[in-house]
């Protein structure tokens, strides 16, 4: 098993902790730009004009937010499965391109997602298909406090403070908006605020509320970089019950009666990238079409792109 990777942070090293794990034998290479790199402990280097000579089994782009799409026109011809991390573009420019790409013949394209696989979700997708009761609103929360994000990083150095590199939360958190749609489907509509408002020293956007039209009902995504107590929550309001999923206590729970409907195994968010993994290498062996391919990644990244945002 040969694994590229384009680009090597700390989201490229859960992935290769995850694989070693899958695989017995796995060889993992670096897409580097220059001759005199630093060498990574396990982790081969590989320049560009070399990539044509080697054949990988599947490639990673967990780079910067702002390069995935034109990483992705670059490494389609070496017709290899891609899997890109989240989100798969930042800009309409960006989008209408790969759109264009979506509707040609391509390898198969992952966008990594990995919370569809967190156990949470998949327990309380289930349980909203077996219990069914009318909705009346849906709210998702998502805040946390940047700087200690990444706590050997100076904050303001990462791409997520940086808004020409991609950043901002209504990209670094499209897990929740993800998330509704996996859940509930495609809305009918969608609009977007956002803006800088905290003293964080940063210039990208640090805070976003996401509204999500459905037939029968509404769904708000509040996300913040600036909450020092961090909050994670979906909370679906419902004829016959209040469901709220709390992704930091690690519960599901009816709030009607306040019975606990799952308690979430403790290593859940790394069982979800050990998950995902599993997904993604059964469509490539079985030549299957992934969910969250281009065509749906693309219908979730409109949510927060559309013409009605400001």
């Amino acid at each position: 098993m040969k694994i590229l990777f384009i680009g090597y942070g700390s989201i490229a090293i859960k992935h290769k902790i995850s694989l070693e794990k899958k695989f017995k034998k796995v060889n993992f290479y670096a897409l580097r730009h220059k001759i005199d790199y630093e060498n990574i402990d396990g982790v081969n280097s590989i320049l560009k004009e070399n990539l044509l000579n080697e054949k990988f089994n599947a490639i990673i782009v967990s780079s910067p937010s702002v390069f995935h799409c034109d990483q992705i026109f670059e490494l389609i011809n070496l017709d290899t499965p891609i899997l890109v991390e989240k989100p798969l573009c930042v800009n309409r420019t960006q989008w209408n391109k790969l759109y264009k790409l979506s509707r040609k013949e391509h390898p198969i394209i992952y966008v990594a997602c990995n919370m569809r696989f967190n156990p949470m979700i998949t327990y309380l997708k289930k349980y909203l298909e077996v219990n069914k009761s009318r909705i009346y609103e849906v709210s998702a929360y998502a805040g946390s406090y940047l700087p200690e994000w990444r706590p050997n990083l100076d904050y303001r150095k990462s791409y997520s403070s940086i808004k020409k590199l991609g950043g901002g939360v209504e990209f670094d958190l499209i897990h929740e908006t993800d998330m509704l749609y996996f859940l509930f489907g495609e809305p009918i509509s969608s609009k977007i605020e956002k803006r800088k408002i905290s003293n964080l020293n940063i210039d990208s956007n640090d805070w976003a509320l996401i509204y999500l039209k459905y037939v029968d009902f509404s769904a708000t995504i509040n996300l913040n970089y600036y909450r020092k107590r961090a909050k994670r929550t979906i909370e679906i309001v419902r004829e016959k019950d209040i469901i709220q999923l709390d992704f930091i206590k690690g519960t599901i729970v009816n709030l009607k009666n306040n019975k606990i409907l799952f308690d979430a195994p403790k290593d859940s968010m790394k069982l979800s990238y050990d998950f995902q993994f599993d997904y993604f290498f059964d469509c490539i062996k079985n030549n299957k079409v992934p969910l969250n391919n281009l065509k749906e990644a693309l219908k979730v990244s409109d949510l927060i792109l559309n013409p009605n945002s400001n």
